[in-house]
């Protein structure tokens, strides 16, 4: 199953999400450079020993959002419970977007094949109609012979 880290720069793990969650909220007391990995399964000490670049791309989804907590009254809260509403709802629609944007793109590229080998196997079949014709009537033609 997948796994969210978050590690500090000595490679300290600081946060570790339940297997599999779908969303968490943390709390983090550290100053600094934070690195976030998405695991899939290789324990901590195996990813360090294999961080090498095999040029394979991979896309993962990660939404993070940082904000204080520094709440000092309630409308100030409920401002920013508000505010965050709207940025997951916005971060949800421009995600809904580029997926359509790629499906869309993948589907115009499939149709574009499948075109062109359409005319492709419709000029064959003409081609190979226009033969038959040619010896069929080679076939039947009368040979003069001239002697």
């Amino acid at each position: 199953m997948t796994q969210v880290l978050v590690l500090d720069e000595d490679h300290k793990e600081l946060y570790m999400s339940s297997e599999g969650a779908k969303a968490d909220t943390f709390q983090i007391s550290s100053m600094g450079r934070l690195n976030v990995c998405v695991r899939n399964g290789l324990h901590l000490e195996d990813w360090v020993a294999r961080q090498r670049k095999d040029k394979i791309a991979r896309r993962i989804g990660l939404h993070i959002q940082v904000k204080t907590l520094d709440v000092t009254n309630s409308v100030h809260s409920s401002i920013q419970k508000v505010n965050s509403q709207i940025w997951n709802f916005r971060s949800h629609h421009d995600y809904m977007r580029t997926r359509e944007l790629e499906h869309r793109t993948l589907a115009e590229r499939t149709f574009s094949g499948m075109l062109f080998w359409a005319i492709l196997e419709a000029l064959f079949v003409l081609l190979a109609g226009c033969a038959q014709v040619f010896f069929v009537r080679r076939f039947f033609e009368k040979q003069r012979r001239l002697y």
